[in-house]
């Protein structure tokens, strides 16, 4: 994760929260809207050999990229896949009729996203709000990846590829999700 203004961020999660309250289909156009928030004001225009694309705007990325082991899928397969990733959300979601449905519905929605890798920069942030709409429309408390898991998160994404089991980051998310609820309760109950 690079640099990132934290109020773009802030100004993404209320997106996604009034989206998700509105119950908002989620829409290739819905997830470009919440990527310009997050990349507000480090986004910028990039030039490749295939043209040019404005990360501040959410426009999807024009170029091959990886990250350590990780090869990404092709940039041209891009639209096609958020479109089916928008229509698999969202089938779910009519589907999805309890939490621990919903819950693995999210950490589903946050791989899978992440996985396709549609913009230059921010993929983890959106996939991670992307989870949290899903979260948010079931009315659940909000996830969020701990700092100090961070090589654990980003082992978690690399093994679940590896072994083509998404069970492995379901695991791990639903730790991430347990250890926050436990952090809030003790908060609520004053038992730091």
């Amino acid at each position: 994760m690079g640099r990132y203004i934290q109020s773009d961020l802030y100004r993404a999660l209320l997106l996604v929260i009034e989206k998700a309250h509105q119950k908002s289909v989620i829409t290739p156009s819905l997830i470009k809207e919440i990527t310009a928030k997050v990349m507000d004001n480090t986004g910028g225009i990039h030039n490749t050999i295939m043209g040019s694309f404005d990360s501040s705007k959410g426009e999807y990325r024009l170029h091959n990229v990886h990250a350590g082991e990780t090869r990404f899928v092709d940039y041209t397969k891009v639209p096609d896949l958020v479109e089916k990733y928008c229509d698999d959300v969202n089938g779910k979601l009519k589907a999805s009729n309890d939490p621990r449905e919903a819950l693995l519905t999210s950490f589903d929605a946050h791989f899978n996203l992440v996985t396709i890798h549609p913009f230059g920069d921010g993929n983890g942030r959106v996939s991670r709000l992307m989870m949290n709409y899903v979260l948010r429309f079931f009315n659940l408390p909000l996830a969020n990846v701990f700092k100090e898991d961070k090589a654990a998160y980003c082992k978690a994404l690399v093994d679940t590829r590896k072994k083509d089991d998404i069970a492995v980051f379901q695991r791990f998310m639903l730790s991430q999700y347990l250890k926050m609820l436990e952090m809030e309760l003790a908060r609520a109950l004053d038992l730091k």
